[in-house]
């Protein structure tokens, strides 16, 4: 009798008026007192997480956009065999294990340390790898190989770098360390930054969301688009400033930039760390299994995300002892989420086109204004700063209007269709763009300003905020409290799949014009799939029957510092 009544009390349920999700915060704050407590706005949190993500995605694209040059015209100037190979090697495994990292880093974050320990690991190992990167590019560095890192495209490096090379074995001589020996530990530190960046990046928007009660939709479904802000300001500091820092100060003080940028941001994420929401991995399937055992509404802080077409099948009371969610049921609620998630594959691989086509079709355009010079490969940069303004200009404008005028939320899903419409549009430019280019009519190959292509990318912008945004904020309201991790490392094996399936139609031997309109057919076939494959989508909270009055009423006052 004593023992059973011990099981008992393990699982008898808090009063209404305390966390029915525990909930571990550094500085011992607790929810307690009125049911109808007053909320602040979690400005320091955010600040922290964001901050740090702007820091990180500087030095993941800016470390990107150098790294081809680093292995053809730099580190491996010594050897003239395979030079290219081994640099499109380097570059595809570090964008393949970035990404493919995501789902050890959903399961770390889930099932085994929480999100908190997997992101303070991943900034430890991304710190080892660019050090030792640092390291590899020293000794040449201190040579000063302007003559390597100056040289053209068509240019033999064999012969322009005759006397860097022997000043380079001169060094090694002195040092007592190998070509060979600097190479690996460049390739080492890049395979480290690459594993430590992906298990970062999948999961850290999910840690954003938690910093937020339940009840907080609005104020943290926006949160999501300031983080996704946050990664293109980065991103476009590192995607154009990194070359120009490369090429006036040379590869030593362009990877002393990024390790100086992850060390701060990791300095930045752990000054917060008494300020963070830390969701422990096994309190967040505790509390989704009592969730799912109650048969009335309470205040719990996940009861909202587990109202869904499946809770009728659910409602036993659990029992001391045994799982009350099976894995069936588990796995029966992730189905509509992959659902969504499928058909974004086609999407992504088309998407990923701006970085390669594109370019291609800027450097058949006058790339003059006037006297300023605009690169072809800078397009895809101008695109980072069209969707850091794009951004507030949806969250704070279009979206409030659209739901006055309609009188209901905007949902998730009608969002990732108007931005399948805008990619459609956006390739349709691109297609006619090319028709012109290419008329028989007249040589139009120097008429052409490569401005025409602002018209297309301002749409792929808008296609990606409304997608990429919305995804994020899709995974972490529709999955389960303690699948949260995982369902949004899924959302960036999508992108993952993605660039693979891009690098795939690249090897698609066709003219550009005809590549354009077929992916433009592509696109609307991927729109068309998708509408019909989510047509009867149930949202897990039930926005799809809200008013704009009934979620506006149902969302707690937040108190702003």
């Amino acid at each position: 009798g004593g023992e059973a009544a011990a099981e008992v009390e393990v699982i008898q349920e808090p009063p209404a008026d305390a966390l029915s999700l525990n909930v571990s915060r550094g500085d011992g704050a607790r929810d307690s007192g009125s049911e109808k407590r007053k909320r602040k706005y979690p400005y320091g949190p955010l600040f922290f997480i964001l901050g740090s993500s702007v820091g990180q995605s500087y030095s993941a694209t800016g470390l990107q956009s150098v790294l081809e040059l680093y292995f053809t015209r730099f580190l491996y100037v010594c050897s003239g065999r395979h030079r290219q190979s081994l640099s499109t090697t380097s570059v595809n495994v570090y964008i393949a294990l970035y990404q493919l990292c995501a789902i050890s880093s959903g399961f770390l974050a889930d099932k085994v340390i929480g999100n908190f320990l997997t992101q303070v690991g991943s900034n430890i190992v991304i710190t080892i790898g660019i050090c030792l990167m640092t390291f590899s590019s020293w000794q040449y560095t201190l040579e000063k190989p302007h003559c390597c890192l100056n040289a053209t495209e068509g240019s033999n490096l064999d012969t322009d770098c005759s006397a860097l090379q022997k000043d380079v074995l001169f060094s090694h001589a002195n040092l007592h360390i190998s070509p060979a020996v600097n190479l690996s530990l460049a390739i080492t530190g890049l395979v480290l930054f690459a594993i430590g960046y992906g298990h970062y990046n999948a999961i850290q928007s999910v840690f954003v969301g938690d910093q937020f009660q339940e009840e907080q939709s609005k104020a943290k479904e926006r949160s999501f688009s300031w983080y996704y802000l946050c990664l293109n300001v980065g991103s476009f500091a590192g995607e154009g400033g990194m070359p120009i820092l490369r090429q006036s100060v040379g590869f030593v003080i362009t990877w002393l930039t990024v390790l100086g940028a992850t060390v701060t941001s990791t300095v930045l994420y752990l000054a917060g760390s008494c300020l963070y929401v830390k969701k422990k991995p096994q309190e967040k399937l505790h509390c989704s299994c009592k969730s799912q055992g109650r048969q009335k509404s309470t205040e719990s802080e996940t009861e909202p995300l587990l109202k869904d077409a499946n809770q009728s099948n659910d409602t036993a009371a659990p029992t001391a002892g045994s799982p009350v969610v099976s894995l069936r049921t588990r796995l029966k609620q992730l189905v509509p989420i992959v659902g969504v998630f499928a058909p974004l594959v086609v999407f992504w691989a088309i998407y990923y086109q701006q970085n390669s086509t594109w370019v291609t079709q800027g450097a058949m355009m006058d790339c003059y204004l006037g006297r300023l010079h605009i690169p072809p490969d800078l397009m895809p940069s101008i695109e980072d700063l069209m969707v850091v303004s794009i951004i507030p200009l949806l969250d704070y404008a279009v979206y409030p209007h659209l739901e006055r005028v309609l009188g209901r939320r905007v949902l998730p899903l009608h969002k990732m269709v108007a931005g399948m419409v805008c990619g459609v549009l956006s390739f349709l430019m691109a297609g006619l763009l090319q028709l012109y280019i290419h008329q028989p009519l007249e040589d139009c190959r120097g008429n052409v300003s490569i401005l025409w292509q602002l018209p297309q990318l301002a749409l792929i912008s808008f296609a990606e905020v409304l997608i990429n945004v919305t995804g994020l904020e899709f995974a972490y309201s529709q999955a389960p409290p303690d699948f949260r991790n995982i369902i949004t490392a899924f959302w960036s094996i999508t992108q993952a799949l993605g660039t693979l399936l891009n690098a795939g139609i690249a090897q698609i031997p066709m003219s550009m014009t005809y590549a354009f309109f077929v992916y433009l057919v592509l696109m609307v076939i991927v729109t068309v799939v998708f509408v019909f494959i989510n047509r009867n989508y149930r949202y897990r909270d039930g926005r799809e029957r809200q008013t704009v009055a009934t979620a506006e009423q149902d969302e707690p006052e937040v108190v702003r510092l």
